[in-house]
């Protein structure tokens, strides 16, 4: 049996059904990415165990000891490092937190596991990266405690800094080295974490967050080689 088209032209059956069948792939293709772009939205957000605020022993025991803490939600800058070795934004931070008493930053690191690069980082070790936060006054952080978590094509990090003297610094900048056993620290990424006079708003702790003051002993401490302190500018 033939059908009508539009012009008044007979089509062959074979010929519509086939359209129809493309139509339909057209659909599904296109629902499908629809839904895949809306769970990497999500999962670019992180999973809970890495994206609220993370309370470390100085932390709770401030919050036992007054009954509150003041914690402020910071702008995740995530600019492109202007560094000639850096071709490629490997790590994105999102929900940066600050408290100065304890004095304290912490934020989630997000990488991306199917990257050729991160991929060849982080087989066979379970310490693949080393966190240096620097400010421009010359001071260097390089021990951190921390959270890891992944979901499908993501891996997480919570990375918390402490006893940080912002008392006369202006910006701090994070530094991603790959973590490597006597050779020379490759430096991979570089992030704006924090400017003096950069937006600051109050952030309500949750009860889930309250929570992770039970759970210090989870934290892990990650501590850069003093070489690494060396490297990048």
């Amino acid at each position: 049996m033939d059908y009508m088209d539009e012009d008044g032209i007979k089509a062959p059956k074979g010929l519509v059904i086939f359209g129809k069948i493309i139509k339909w792939i057209f659909i599904i293709f296109v629902v499908l990415m629809l839904v895949w772009f809306a769970v990497c939205g999500r999962l670019q957000k992180g999973t809970q165990k890495v994206s609220g605020y993370v309370f470390t022993e100085k932390a709770a025991e401030m919050l036992e000891k007054s009954g509150s803490l003041t914690v402020y939600d910071l702008l995740a800058y995530n600019d492109v490092a202007k560094d000639r070795n850096l071709t490629e934004k490997l790590f994105f931070t999102d929900h940066v937190m600050l408290t100065k008493e304890p004095s304290q930053i912490q934020f989630m690191l997000r990488y991306n596991l199917m990257n050729g690069e991160i991929k060849e980082y982080t087989g066979g070790t379970d310490t693949p990266f080393v966190f240096v936060l620097k400010d421009d006054r010359g001071n260097s952080y390089r021990s951190c405690l921390t959270l890891t978590d992944s979901k499908l094509i993501y891996g997480y990090y919570r990375v918390i800094f402490e006893d940080i003297d912002l008392s006369e610094a202006e910006k701090l900048s994070l530094y991603v080295y790959r973590n490597t056993d006597g050779d020379l620290p490759e430096l991979l990424d570089i992030s704006t974490m924090w400017y003096s006079d950069g937006p600051a708003k109050d952030h309500e702790l949750t009860a889930s967050e309250k929570k992770t003051a039970a759970k210090t002993t989870d934290l892990v401490t990650i501590t850069a080689p003093e070489r690494n302190s060396e490297e990048g500018n």
